[in-house]
């Protein structure tokens, strides 16, 4: 799903199932070592610039930053060099990508979703990004046996969110000139249409039983309700849906307040 969609959120929910597991903070932001063992304290906790959400060295976290520091091409090249951003979207399908960089790209997601699964004692994968929306083809042919949750939210939120989003991270990790309100903007706007296309063309070439559509609201309103539907449909043992241990995780995200204002 697009950035500010609620792909932490979800990530989050279905990564408390111990019959899964799933990159950290620490692998993703140690990739190059992490099967060594952890750097951080498990009980530090820091807020995510954008929106204050809760991180610790053991969260779930997005594994674009293990890919981007093992240099894999990727869009979060952005972050750093602003005025680039238009060209480090175009960076998100590996399909896209020089032959080089393509299966530069390919090996280094492969060997480390597999460093992963192997600390994990052999568990099945929960992966998160945004930007893997563009990739559903690359990933479904690296990975045969991959299911795909897609999650929407409204539109007219994500984009005021993106922007903030951007931002915030361009204030803290740019080294270049920051783009204007305008042209960022439109960028997440061309960017968007982009993505879109790319990820109903990867969809579309699922069956069914691989896939399935969550709208942020109903996860909002019904967290239960709605990942009982994503366990079913893309059939998953939903025995820890019945557990305290998610009732609990789920009480706690809900006195998170999301952020208006940055």
């Amino acid at each position: 799903g697009h950035w500010r969609s609620g792909t932490t959120y979800l990530h989050t929910l279905i990564c408390c199932d111990p019959q899964f597991t799933f990159p950290s903070t620490d692998s993703c932001m140690n990739p190059h070592a992490f099967m060594l063992g952890s750097r951080f304290g498990e009980g530090r906790e820091i807020k995510r610039p954008m929106d204050d959400v809760p991180v610790t060295a053991g969260s779930p976290q997005e594994d674009e930053f293990a890919l981007l520091a093992l240099g894999a091409r990727s869009p979060y090249e952005g972050l750093m060099f602003p005025e680039s951003l238009q060209d480090a979207f175009s960076l998100a399908d590996p399909a896209d990508l020089d032959e080089y960089d393509r299966r530069m790209w390919e090996e280094t997601f492969c060997a480390f979703i597999q460093g992963v699964s192997f600390l994990g004692g052999g568990r099945p994968v929960v992966v998160k990004s945004p930007t893997h929306s563009y990739r559903v083809k690359t990933i479904a042919a690296l990975l045969p046996n991959a299911k795909f949750i897609s999650i929407r939210r409204n539109p007219l939120e994500v984009f005021e969110s993106t922007f903030r989003m951007w931002r915030v991270l361009f204030d803290l990790y740019s080294l270049g000139k920051p783009l204007g309100d305008e042209a960022l903007r439109e960028l997440i706007l061309e960017n968007r249409i982009a993505m879109e296309q790319k990820l109903s063309q990867g969809l579309a070439m699922l069956p069914r039983h691989k896939v399935v559509q969550v709208e942020y609201e109903r996860l909002v309103e019904n967290p239960l309700r709605e990942l009982q539907r994503i366990y079913t449909a893309i059939d998953v043992d939903s025995e820890f849906l019945t557990s305290q241990h998610l009732a609990q995780r789920i009480k706690l995200s809900q006195r998170y307040k999301a952020q208006k204002k940055l």
